[in-house]
């Protein structure tokens, strides 16, 4: 009997460790990319996880909602420096050409009005950029210490003797 009651004992110890909470399940920041137990974290998972825990779903709903702001007007602003810088040099190699012919005619368009507009655009993305990216990195903080406080306790084994009975009671 007392080999049967220290063996139950034993198995139930292992049993809790093995079903308890295993691995890191902390995000990290390795190199610009987000990692959970050593694999890279996608955008749809990192929400998945972070819709767990409200303080941090509220803080990811914020951070996306900057985002929204900035990802067009970054486009835009990006696309129309890029259109902008092609169009001056085309404009610049087509008055050069004409001067070395002797040809004078009206120089042609720039591209200088699209690059101050693609310029007024990327500065208007950085007061959502900067708020958006505390929000994210807020909701990864949050996500973090919410399992510092609800993570894995020791295994606690008691033996309970009753005027009748023998009892295990093993609380994790």
């Amino acid at each position: 009997m007392k080999n049967f009651i220290l063996l139950t004992g034993l198995v139930m110890i292992f049993m809790t460790n093995a079903y308890s909470q295993t691995g890191d399940q902390t995000i990290t920041l390795q190199k610009k990319k987000y990692y959970q137990n050593g694999q890279k974290l996608t955008s749809k998972e990192m929400k998945t996880i972070l819709a767990g825990n409200p303080a941090s779903a509220e803080e990811y709903h914020m951070y996306k909602k900057n985002m929204n702001v900035v990802a067009p007007l970054a486009i835009t602003g990006t696309a129309c420096i890029l259109v902008g810088t092609v169009l001056n040099l085309a404009s610049t190699v087509k008055d050069a050409n004409n001067a070395d012919t002797g040809e004078m005619t009206e120089s042609s368009p720039s591209g200088l009005g699209l690059i101050l507009i693609g310029c007024a655009a990327a500065l208007v993305t950085i007061p959502f950029a900067i708020p958006a990216t505390k929000h994210f990195k807020n909701a990864i903080n949050n996500y973090n210490t919410s399992l510092q406080k609800t993570g894995c306790r020791p295994v606690q084994l008691k033996m309970l003797v009753g005027s009748n009975r023998v009892g295990l009671r093993v609380n994790f």
